[in-house]
């Protein structure tokens, strides 16, 4: 059971989701047709802010798989071979954390993106907030397709 105070959609799962993934640590949530451009990881609520992203990256062109990762220590027991069928060593990761992200450090490389709050006290409703930290589809979208480009 997972529980949230916030207000969050029911996260879609693929039809051939397989649960005993979740015991794993991570498993992608959305994937692409073909090969992704980039792998988005994210776990709890920024999962669906996760999802959000890539549909507007993928309206543009830009193939985005999505990873929950639930459970990071889990994953990182995992063999290679199951890690990289989630994050290929060839394709950019952005790890997205409304709080510090940098334990995603291992599966993001030195290249990739860590997309995490620098800073904790702010009060104000959950929208101003997002908004304020840069933790909407929109300006996820824009900072990930910079990234791209370098």
């Amino acid at each position: 059971m997972a529980l949230t105070r916030q207000n969050l959609r029911p996260l879609p799962l693929p039809d051939n989701f397989d649960r005993e993934s979740i015991l794993k640590g991570g498993y992608i949530v959305r994937d692409t047709e073909g090969d992704p451009d980039a792998v988005i990881l994210a776990s709890g609520s920024e999962v669906m802010l996760a999802c959000d992203t890539a549909a507007k990256l993928d309206a543009d062109g830009i193939h985005a798989r999505v990873v929950s990762v639930p459970c990071l220590e889990l994953l990182n027991q995992q063999p290679d071979s199951y890690v990289d069928s989630l994050v290929p060593d060839d394709v950019p990761a952005i790890a997205v954390e409304a709080g510090s992200a940098q334990s995603f450090r291992t599966l993001v490389g030195r290249r990739g993106l860590i997309w995490g709050m620098q800073g904790f006290g702010a009060s104000a409703p959950a929208g101003a907030l997002a908004e304020h930290f840069g933790f909407t589809p929109d300006q996820l979208s824009a900072r990930i397709r910079e990234h791209l480009v370098k």
